[in-house]
């Protein structure tokens, strides 16, 4: 919030009224245009999308509905009730990345870049780095999927095997019986005929394919990477394989079983009771309750709990999946390196992700919120009056706020530092100073505006000029991040990323100067692009940076990314449609989607803007009530622009 000063926000921009007349004025003509320009297509906050590292791909509204799970070496999958497939993780290769057409599924499995899923009407589709079926594959009742291979089987109780087979995984025996159960281990497949009699083949590098004598009939079959797992018929456990981390001690107290799975380097099932027992690598679990299905990854558990919600665990870590089920309306975003960060509409602060730091755990007195932001593993808001809260990683005192700072506008957090505008337009920065990005140079004027990267700093100045310091170099020489160009001219908003600036002018175009490089080494370094702007992006409303990636909010709600792809962190759902709001850190972007919304500007909901909601603007200017028609946190020139715009009767 802007105190006693009536204020323009574009991009969450907050600029004071008495501080530049022509900026303010600028700044309310380019909102007032653009604006008009998507008046027909205005569109309330509603649900958050991610994508990149630990993304939440098509996850909008995952809680509690879930009836599976599958955990891959880096990624993870639930199957709703209702048969739709959600997924995210590292997005290398697009395997969580769901088809935009794919119809409703009753199993999912995950390999190392690769995802497998069986719909209900027997059909098999995959995604990732292959989307290939065999042609011939008939109706199948049950998918598997190991690190390089992919595993069906059919109705007719054929298994049929393909992709990698460097191992003769995918060589399945001509004389195998018809088969009920399948599963897929590191190179190596596991299947359970129709008499109970478990049968494996491929890699045998630790005994993994030895199938024991006294395993006897068994009901289900698993595979970690190097090891094997049945459930025998009168429910106890049988493993054999690698022991490397105890993966095939079946622990003596564990009771009768109903469902076993193996990951990278551990075991896991589900006792007669409910209750989830792992051993092996990462054995220790936390409290969760009863539950109905298990899965293992490269290194983490996940289970649906009787009330179907998925949580992931790695050890005693314990880490609800997807976002909280009471989310409400969102309005922001921010993204850290593992977690995600959102202000609802009604301004309360709620978190999810990696919280090895504390990163989401928002203090229990914060209350409604004007801004939030998320470093690499720590959090940021601005509560009422203007007090800044922090949370989550301390270990550059980057959380640890000078006790001498006053209300704040702005906050900004880095990958080790945090940045703030006061509410007398003065920078203050704390935490990591090793490039001086904590130390404000003194001849920074007022600001309205902050953004923090990995080691440098950038303030937008109350003319509209872009200030920047601390590093200007990465761990191979120069690269330029805090050498604004000269030829800027005034912004509105501006990001910092690992090693590279982005800015908007005040007429929407987007300018970045920084490093375009990427994984140097003594034979150079690979050529990117994350500081060069696409020649086809359009004005923009917000930018955003991650540590070599860029995203942009177009005029029309589209988002633009460019940069590194890695982790999927430049490729969008295809199917994301308008959004509001924009965050990116490290290897991840998110993104708050919209919602059309037919007369947003009729405010009292009589079917006609007219002088009624004009007076209800007027009355709130300054406020987030009911007169703040954009949900940006401020009755302003924005929301009076829509009422404009939208004049008349409403349009059904």
């Amino acid at each position: 919030m802007c105190n006693d000063f009536p204020i323009v926000r574009s991009a969450e921009v907050c600029t004071p009224a008495k501080s530049n007349g022509f900026l303010h004025f600028a700044i309310f003509v380019f909102s007032l245009t653009f604006l008009f320009y998507v008046s027909t297509a205005h569109a309330a906050p509603q649900s958050v999308v991610g994508w990149g590292i630990d993304g939440v791909t098509n996850i909008d509204h995952l809680g509690a509905n879930i009836s599976k799970v599958a955990g891959g070496s880096f990624h993870v999958a639930a199957i709703e009730n209702n048969g739709t497939v959600a997924s995210w993780g590292w997005d290398g290769f697009g395997q969580t990345n769901v088809p935009r057409d794919l119809g409703p599924c009753s199993q999912i499995a995950l390999g190392w870049l690769h995802s497998i899923a069986l719909g209900t009407n027997g059909s098999v589709r995959c995604w990732g780095v292959t989307s290939s079926v065999p042609a011939t594959l008939g109706s199948c009742i049950a998918v598997a999927e190991g690190e390089q291979h992919s595993i069906a089987l059919q109705s007719d109780g054929i298994v049929v095997c393909w992709r990698g087979n460097s191992f003769g995984q995918s060589n399945v025996p001509l004389t195998l019986a018809p088969c009920t159960g399948i599963a897929g281990g590191g190179d190596h497949t596991v299947v359970l005929t129709n008499v109970g009699a478990v049968v494996c083949w491929g890699r045998n590098l630790s005994g993994e394919c030895n199938v024991p004598a006294n395993i006897g009939v068994a009901t289900a079959v698993a595979a970690g990477r190097f090891h094997s797992l049945a459930l025998r018929i009168n429910g106890t456990v049988g493993c054999w394989g690698s022991n490397q981390y105890g993966q095939i001690v079946v622990p003596p107290t564990l009771g009768v079983c109903t469902k076993i799975a193996g990951g990278g380097n551990n075991s896991a099932a589900i006792q007669s009771d409910g209750n989830v027992v792992v051993w092996g690598g990462m054995n220790e679990t936390p409290q969760l309750g009863p539950c109905i299905e298990v899965a293992c990854g490269n290194d983490f558990t996940i289970v649906v709990t009787t009330d179907h919600r998925a949580i992931k665990f790695n050890g005693a870590t314990r880490d609800t999946t997807g976002m909280p089920i009471e989310m409400g309306t969102v309005i922001s975003v921010a993204a850290g390196d593992w977690h995600t960060t959102a202000r609802r509409e009604d301004g309360h602060v709620i978190s999810w992700g990696d919280n090895s730091f504390g990163q989401c755990d928002v203090p229990p007195e914060l209350g409604a919120c004007s801004k939030i932001a998320a470093g690499a593993f720590h959090s940021l808001a601005i509560s009422a009056g203007g007090v800044v809260a922090c949370w989550g990683d301390d270990s550059h005192s980057q959380v640890t706020m000078p006790i001498d700072l006053g209300p704040c506008i702005d906050i900004a957090a880095g990958w080790y530092h945090s940045a703030a505008v006061q509410s007398d337009w003065r920078v203050v920065c704390w935490g990591e100073d090793g490039a001086g990005q904590s130390s404000v140079p003194a001849n920074i004027g007022a600001c309205t505006r902050v953004a923090a990267g990995g080691g440098h700093t950038l303030a937008i100045q109350a003319d509209g000029t872009v200030a920047a310091w601390g590093n200007n170099f990465d761990d191979n020489g120069y690269t330029g991040q805090i050498d604004v160009p000269q030829k800027l001219g005034a912004c509105f908003a501006i990001a910092a990323g690992g090693y590279h600036s982005l800015a908007l002018r005040l007429n929407g175009t987007a300018v970045g100067w920084g490093s375009n490089r990427y994984l140097c080494s003594s034979s150079g370094c690979s050529p990117t692009n994350q500081a060069t702007i696409p020649e086809n992006l359009g004005a923009c409303t917000q930018i955003a940076a991650s540590d070599y990636s860029s995203i942009a909010l177009q005029v029309d709600g589209t988002v633009v990314c460019w940069g590194v792809a890695e982790s999927g962190q430049t490729r969008p759902p295809v199917d994301l449609g308008a959004c509001t709001q924009i965050s990116a850190s490290g290897e991840r972007s998110v993104a708050v989607r919209a919602v059309q919304v037919a007369c947003p500007a009729d405010i009292d909901h009589d079917g006609i803007v007219a002088g009624l909601d004009l007076s209800i603007i007027l009355a709130g200017w300054g406020g987030n009530g009911p007169a703040d028609i954009d949900h940006n946190g401020i009755a302003n020139g924005l929301d009076l622009a829509i009422l404009l715009s939208g004049w008349g009767a409403c349009q059904n």
